[in-house]
């Protein structure tokens, strides 16, 4: 018997087959308390509409880092300095030889799944593993964020490993201070890494990870929804 499937946006396709899935990050952006972000979410992900985003070179700055550190050095960004590089070096520099970037994450949720990539995962003796997620941003403003529940990625990449087998033996955000602002009209400055870096802990359970996934398996409801409401509206004919 075919399982039914919500009617969300974006499918992978296995073995012929394509799957619904949504991702941590669009769960976030759609219940992001500003209405900017839900809405440029919702006109992308539900309309296929691009959206210019003020913020794109805090996303794509951060994204450069991330892609530094995933090729441990070998693609460096435009964006990226020699003095960026060099703090981002420091802080790889005792990564083990085993650890995996960019390690996929595929959660069955029966009616969708859930797809994503560890940032750093790094396997311990003994059937036990390190989950670790980069970020990069001003870690007075935003740290206090990622240490709370509010932030439930790594959590939830958490999960997966346990449910093959895998104990989480450490579960925690590496973020990296990022100073500058490219959109001061006044006075725009670059984007830069400071060299400050913090460890937040996020600490794993199964308590918390069912927290996470009935939060997101609400979203994929609610986003299924507006789907199939768009699909309609899209395919009506109206008569004169």
């Amino acid at each position: 018997m075919s399982r039914k499937f919500l009617n969300l946006p974006k499918t992978k396709e296995i073995d012929g087959e394509l799957f619904p899935y949504i991702s941590y990050s669009q769960h976030s952006s759609f219940n992001e308390t500003s209405d900017e972000f839900r809405y440029q979410m919702i006109l992308q992900y539900i309309f296929g509409i691009k959206v210019p985003s003020r913020f794109q070179d805090f996303a794509d700055y951060g994204g450069e880092c991330g892609e530094y550190i995933e090729t441990k050095g070998e693609k460096r960004g435009e964006m990226l300095s020699d003095a960026d590089c060099e703090i981002l070096n420091d802080v790889m520099k005792d990564f083990s030889d085993k650890s995996e970037y960019e390690r996929e994450v595929w959660i069955d949720r029966g009616n969708y799944f859930i797809l994503g990539y560890e940032d750093r995962w790094e396997p311990i003796k003994n059937s036990l593993c390190d989950v670790e997620d980069f970020k990069t941003g001003n870690i007075d403003k935003k740290g206090g964020f990622y240490a709370s529940k509010k932030y439930g990625q790594t959590v939830l990449y958490g999960f997966a490993e346990e449910s093959k087998g895998i104990e989480v033996n450490d579960c925690f955000v590496t973020m990296l201070d990022r100073k500058g602002n490219p959109m001061s009209e006044t006075n725009p400055t670059k984007l830069y890494l400071t060299g400050r870096v913090e460890k937040i802990p996020t600490p794993y359970s199964k308590e918390r990870a069912t927290e996470v996934l009935t939060s997101m398996d609400d979203t994929a409801r609610r986003l299924s929804l507006l789907k199939t409401t768009y699909d309609k509206l899209k395919n009506l004919t109206v008569r004169l």
